[in-house]
């Protein structure tokens, strides 16, 4: 080991004696220094789109105000979608009432009326009843297997004016 660190030594005397000769150290030192000043003078198209878009992090007042102004986002967020579940938990115990439904789209006074007693959740007295529970059931079941069976011959008489026109003209007769 002696031998190798005595060499090593020896190798750091030379390059110690033999320093390198500048013949303008001025010119040298310009040049150093100007290149250091145009890298400083030129930033790199990333360094300023970085700067653009986060430089406000390093000012302490904008970025309390921006996590302020985000947890602020978050709480109002988060009683919305609370006061949003209260209500959907809410919505099955509501009763409908019978006046409030739209019976436009029914067609017939039957279906109407069938449908304000299923909706009413209120009791009649036996003596206003004039049809059980289980045979107003059976009415409603039969008035849908009607529909399903007759719907072709609905949109038949539909589509044609002329059999509709002789169908209502039967039925005024009829009553």
């Amino acid at each position: 080991m002696k031998k190798e660190d005595l060499k090593y030594e020896q190798l750091i005397d030379i390059l110690k004696k033999s320093k390198p000769e500048f013949k303008d150290e001025e010119v040298i030192n310009d040049r150093i220094l100007r290149q250091i000043q145009l890298n400083k003078q030129k930033p790199e198209f990333k360094d300023m789109l970085i700067e653009f878009f986060f430089g406000w992090v390093y000012v302490g007042w904008v970025r309390k105000s921006m996590v302020t102004a985000a947890l602020l986002v978050i709480s109002i967020f988060i009683y919305q979608q609370s006061l949003i579940l209260k209500r959907f938990e809410q919505l099955p115990k509501q009763e409908m009432p019978a006046t409030e439904f739209n019976m436009s789209s029914l067609k017939s006074e039957v279906e109407t009326r069938i449908l304000q007693y299923q909706l009413s959740n209120k009791d009649i007295s036996e003596k206003q009843r004039l049809l059980t529970e289980k045979e107003i059931d059976n009415f409603i079941k039969s008035l849908k297997k009607i529909k399903h069976k007759n719907k072709e011959l609905l949109e038949l008489v539909e589509n044609d004016p002329l059999l509709k026109e002789y169908l209502e003209m039967k039925m005024k007769e009829a009553e």
